[in-house]
């Protein structure tokens, strides 16, 4: 029989926050962007999550909501590093591993009977070991099919466990709406409801062929997991293809000297997460977006290939002067692509990378801030922003 685990790090940005700095816990948390009026909820600590905040909800919004929240510009970096981790730990249980994103796995169990003679305690086991490795909580959901783990693992929040025996999963999903179901958004619920399709009942009692008619392989494939055969083949990790950072800022800029600073910091992140993954970048982009939300977007070469951040925001820097025209510019990103690794071998390597390993160990003892670019993007004091009269603002 098919076996799934599927692990859910709890509110990960928040927790990191948390984890980086303890005079934030038990607190009600935002990571999100410094601006009012721009900004959305990147993660939310479980603390704000019960005045309603959610990730993906406006700033403004959130902090009316709980204007007490204490709001923490994301640090990229350090969640990447945190999330290397979680997926070490996660290999560490089996090779049969799908990535889901930076805070979502899921581990074939099928081929690991031998080893595992106790599943279900040995995962068990396992969570409160990677919770204490991490310092993070971690909820785990385990069922025949990725789809229904995947639920169980959302039901068992925060830091919990839930394991749906074979005969129970049907009843389990039954409990669900459509809009909870993975691989259901909002086409796919209109062209369901138009078939008269209202819950996960409903939708269980269609025949296999209908549901391929109705949504394609797609919708055959859902109907077959939610029916606890799973077929499909799991994703193993694969190396990013382009790495790339951005933001919308606190407010409109309109000259390319305006741009300098953002430009910097766009840059040096992209360049340390190139060097983390061992990696260099052949070409670089710059994508701006206007206060009319109009967009354009440019990329230049970066000969020979790199990963030092004074080279990146050259060429970001350059574009910028040919993209920026006076219009003003509410969001700025920057991205290196064509990326090759180190088992590419270059002919030679640019002496500017040497510098840049001198501050990647300065950074992995200290942190990313303790040492920048002059006249680079800076936070305010210490990053963190207390908006104690957030009601006033509105």
């Amino acid at each position: 029989m098919k076996l799934f685990a599927h692990f859910d790090i709890d509110a990960f940005y928040a927790q990191v926050e948390q984890l980086k700095n303890p005079q934030l816990r038990g607190k009600p948390l935002i990571v999100g962007g410094n601006s009012l009026r721009r900004s959305v909820v990147a993660s939310a600590s479980y603390e704000a999550r019960v005045y309603g905040v959610k990730s993906g909800m406006p700033l403004f919004q959130a902090l009316r909501l709980c204007p007490r929240c204490i709001v923490v510009p994301p640090d990229f970096p350090l969640y990447e590093r945190s999330s290397r981790k979680f997926y070490q730990l996660l290999y560490s249980i089996s090779p049969d591993l799908e990535i889901l994103s930076q805070d979502e796995g899921v581990v074939d169990l099928s081929r690991c009977n031998l080893l595992y003679g106790d599943p279900i305690g040995t995962l068990r086991r396992k969570r409160r070991a990677m919770v204490k490795e991490l310092g993070i909580t971690v909820s785990l959901g385990m069922a025949s099919s990725r789809l229904t783990a995947k639920l169980a693992a959302s039901r068992a929040k925060p830091n919990g466990f839930l394991y749906i025996p074979r005969d129970k999963e049907l009843e389990f999903l039954k409990t669900f709406s459509l809009e909870d179901i993975p691989g259901i958004g909002k086409k796919t619920l209109a062209l369901l409801k138009n078939l008269g399709v209202n819950s996960v009942s409903d939708l269980l009692s269609f025949s296999k062929d209908k549901m391929k008619e109705t949504l394609g392989k797609k919708g055959e494939n859902l109907l077959l997991q939610l029916h606890g055969l799973d077929f499909s083949p799991g994703i193993a990790y694969e190396r990013p293809k382009s790495v790339s950072r951005g933001y919308t800022l606190e407010k409109d800029i309109h000259t390319p000297e305006e741009a300098r600073p953002h430009l910097l910091y766009l840059s040096d992140s992209v360049a340390m997460r190139l060097r983390e993954e061992g990696a260099r970048s052949e070409r670089v982009c710059l994508r701006i977006r206007r206060a009319d939300f109009s967009e354009s977007q440019k990329c230049l070469p970066l000969s020979p290939p790199g990963n030092d951040t004074l080279r990146i925001y050259q060429r970001a820097l350059s574009m910028a002067r040919s993209l920026m025209t006076g219009q003003p510019v509410r969001l700025l990103a920057v991205e290196a692509s064509s990326i090759i690794y180190a088992d590419q071998k270059l002919l030679f390597t640019p002496p500017e990378e040497r510098i840049m390993e001198a501050v990647e160990r300065i950074r992995k003892k200290f942190g990313f801030s303790s040492i920048r670019f002059l006249g680079e993007k800076r936070e305010g004091p210490q990053g963190v922003h207390v908006f104690r009269n957030a009601r006033k603002l509105f």
